[in-house]
């Protein structure tokens, strides 16, 4: 398969737009995440691709689907209505990620209501009182500011209640967003992007196993050019588009003109174990739009490729279950606005957390009932891992690494998080030697 052994952008989730201005203003009822916690999936469970490809993704609802920073804005927060979950609020963050809270976590306030709501920060950092930086000060988690002022040079944050003036370059300040350490709202429409995704079950493997050249996928026309934001997780509709967006296969209209006809190139799978044992193939679509998009029925797609390693549930009988990601790359189209895409799309290598390391990926599995590619324990670990996809793969976007690291991260429960972080400390640890 092209490029996928051999080597995400950013998604998000959200099925519905807000009421909000698309100069920026921040919609009402906004609140924001008062410290650090960890968030529940919002994302539904999928029987069909736990059963066969990524485990764990049956009981997706129920899965620590990632860590929220201080000062991570809320959108569109209802108390939830999932059994066991009446202490939690459900919303979107403004990196999009549909997630679940607990209420106690969550400001009482709204957001739009501080006197600071253009810039928010959530790690800490070293500022500057001036251009050029001969003066210095602390920048805390949880910080916000207003924009005081603002050219092509730099930007002048300032904080009435502490006094506080920090002002930054504008490169300064973009690879401080970059890397997550503050988000700009003034100006930028919440949340920016809307995105539904499905599971392309057609042309996803289970362990050891291969899918055949044939059966040939057909989608009736009608079904397949309907709006993606109306396809179910498992629809055959993700899988056709899967065909030609990671380039595995083609799609043609059949001589009726009533069916699309997707084929794949080759085999795909591993049918054989190798050295490593036996893997699955696990594919991810995604459709989104750009809320500052004119046409509201122009969807772009992007797409997650994961190769996952699977064991056997004891050494001596049962079948290979999946256990956690070998590889993973995205596949994104870096065009801005409203430009039809080209397939198929050049994929990123997502960087390894675990760098292959196999003992240890095992021991965190035995504290993790799915599979994984990355683990987030604590705050700094999140920080740690934020910075190293930045790093490795230069994406510009930060909410790029927060969805990535929402889609693929698994956390243990708090009965288990400190000796889960302890590994994760531990595979740092061997990476920096």
């Amino acid at each position: 398969m092209k490029c996928m052994f051999h080597s995400l952008l950013f998604i998000c989730s959200i099925s519905v737009a807000c009421a909000q201005d698309p100069t920026g203003d921040i919609p009402e009822g906004a609140r924001w995440v008062v410290g650090g916690t960890f968030a529940l999936s919002k994302i539904g469970d999928n029987e069909l691709r736990g059963s066969k490809s990524y485990s764990g993704a049956e009981k997706e609802a129920n899965r620590l689907a990632t860590f929220l920073p201080g000062m991570t804005i809320m959108f569109n927060l209802e108390r939830s209505t999932v059994p066991g979950r009446s202490e939690y609020l459900e919303g979107t963050t403004h990196y999009g990620i549909p997630v679940a809270v607990l209420a106690r976590d969550i400001s009482a306030n709204d957001f739009g209501n501080r006197d600071t709501t253009d810039v928010v920060t959530h790690q800490s950092y070293t500022g500057c009182r001036d251009l050029a930086c001969t003066l210095e000060a602390e920048v805390g988690i949880g910080y916000s500011f207003k924009i005081e002022e603002e050219d092509d040079e730099r930007l002048v944050l300032y904080n009435p209640q502490s006094e506080l003036r920090i002002i930054h370059t504008l490169d300064a300040f973009d690879q401080n967003e970059a890397r997550g350490y503050s988000t700009r709202v003034k100006d930028r429409v919440h949340p920016r992007l809307k995105v539904h995704d499905g599971y392309a079950s057609e042309i996803s493997t289970g362990c050891g196993l291969t899918r055949p050249v044939q059966p040939l996928i057909k989608v009736p026309k009608d079904q397949y050019d309907t709006l993606p934001l109306t396809w179910e997780v498992n629809s055959l509709n993700w899988s056709l588009k899967a065909l030609e967006l990671f380039d595995v296969g083609t799609v043609e209209m059949n001589p009726e003109g009533t069916h699309y006809v997707g084929r794949l190139n080759s085999e795909l799978g591993v049918g054989t174990e190798s050295d490593e044992g036996p893997v699955a193939l696990d594919f991810t679509v995604f459709a989104y739009r750009d809320s500052e998009w004119t046409n509201p029925d122009f969807y772009k797609f992007g797409g997650l490729a994961q190769t996952v390693t699977c064991r056997k549930r004891n050494p001596i009988a049962g079948q290979p279950l999946p256990r956690y990601v070998k590889n993973a790359f995205l596949y994104f189209d870096i065009q801005e606005g409203e430009q039809p895409q080209d397939f198929p799309l050049d994929p990123v290598q997502l960087p390894d957390q675990f760098k292959d390391n196999k003992e240890l990926q095992d021991e965190l599995r035995t504290y993790l009932p799915r599979a994984f590619f990355y683990s987030v324990n604590n705050a700094r670990q999140y920080k740690e891992l934020f910075e190293y996809i930045v790093e490795d793969t230069n994406i510009a976007f930060p909410s790029a690494v927060a969805n990535v690291i929402a889609r693929l991260n698994a956390t243990c429960g708090p009965q288990s998080r400190t000796e889960c972080a302890d590994i994760v400390d531990r595979v740092g640890a061997l990476r920096n030697d």
